[in-house]
């Protein structure tokens, strides 16, 4: 056959192949992962959504959404498919996952991660946060002990589990449980220890467009005297340490901005990490609870919105002479004086 008659096949075939290609819907893929150390039930489900939030003050609207029965183990892939002539360039758009077990909340994502717009791609790699647990909504909330306390003017809740804190919404339960603070705490600094009965829910966060899971009370059942202690324990090296908060306060991140922390490797006695802005590298030493950094370095990139907390992070870690870890929490000292608090993570 010579190449003449061959180009109107050819032709055909590439205008199949286009128009199979221009048929498909694009997508968002990406994994899902969590911190816990635990298996999902066989009945869980996942449930995915493409949501624009461009207007602060207004409901997210929903683009795109998807359930998935048996999702499988962490981490888990996904591909999320969405009408292209509803997205808008001008506007913003994020993508927001839960996992539930009988209509019960067991994971949900802490931050919506941007997409598709606005230097954004269309992959994204979420980390999920523990829900309420198992148990019918409708019911009584869990019961959760934990220390109560307030810093910055917010209410927070330090739980006994695993010495992970989440702010208080003031909604439901909450006069209750601020009148018990005020009977019971000795002085304005103080901490209480209270049983309770409430939900860890998803609530709008400090940044814009950005949402928390926050510490949803329903009723207060004792106060006892006392710090309670968590049932395990985060190894110091080896974990992904995400950064909270720092001695200047808590650690609020742009959505634009890389998460802040740090591995100590236990075969190298190396740490890497980065500080939001810059990656950065140096050695450790630690025995008992003794812990100093030595030639830390990073690069040297300039990010306005990034470079306080990084250098305050990178000053913090010069400082260290000694860490304490409670549950899934890490803390840097020198002295009496915190320097760093931060959260493990399990990809």
């Amino acid at each position: 056959m010579s190449v003449y008659r061959l180009l109107p096949l050819l032709s055909l075939s590439l205008l199949s192949c286009q128009a199979g290609r221009e048929s498909s819907p694009p997508d968002i893929t990406g994994t899902l992962s969590y911190r816990e150390r635990i298996t999902l039930p066989e009945d869980a489900v996942l449930e995915l959504q493409l949501r624009e939030i461009s207007e602060a003050d207004e409901p997210a609207m929903i683009i795109a959404s998807q359930r998935i029965t048996e999702p499988g183990q962490a981490p888990i892939g996904f591909r999320l498919f969405y009408d292209a002539s509803a997205i808008d360039p001008r506007k913003r758009y994020a993508l927001s996952a839960r996992i539930e077990q009988n209509a019960s909340l067991l994971f949900i994502n802490n931050t919506a991660a941007p997409v598709l717009t606005h230097g954004h791609g269309n992959s994204a790699d979420l980390l999920r946060v523990r829900g309420t647990g198992p148990g019918p909504p409708s019911g009584p909330a869990p019961r959760l002990s934990g220390m109560l306390g307030y810093r910055s003017g917010v209410a927070e809740f330090e739980d006994c589990r695993n010495g992970r804190s989440f702010k208080v919404a003031q909604e439901a339960g909450f006069p209750t449980l601020a009148q018990v603070y005020l009977a019971a705490r000795g002085s304005a600094d103080d901490e209480i220890r209270v049983d309770l009965r409430g939900r860890y829910l998803e609530r709008a966060g400090r940044e814009a467009n950005r949402t928390e899971v926050q510490l949803v009370v329903e009723t207060v059942e004792a106060v006892h005297a006392g710090r309670c202690e968590p049932a395990t324990h985060a190894h110091l090296t080896d974990t992904w340490w995400r950064l909270r908060q720092l001695e200047t306060g808590p650690v609020h991140l742009s959505t634009q901005q890389r998460e802040p922390h740090m591995v100590l490797e236990s075969a190298t006695d190396r740490v890497r990490g980065h500080g939001g802005c810059n990656p950065f590298s140096g050695s450790y030493q630690q025995a008992s609870d003794r812990l100093t950094f030595s030639s830390i370095g990073a690069t040297r990139k300039n990010c306005p919105t990034a470079m306080a907390v990084e250098t305050t992070l990178l000053a913090a870690l010069s400082m260290t002479e000694r860490f304490q870890i409670r549950g899934e929490i890490l803390e840097l000292w020198a002295g009496a004086q915190l320097l760093a608090r931060f959260e493990s993570v399990y990809h």
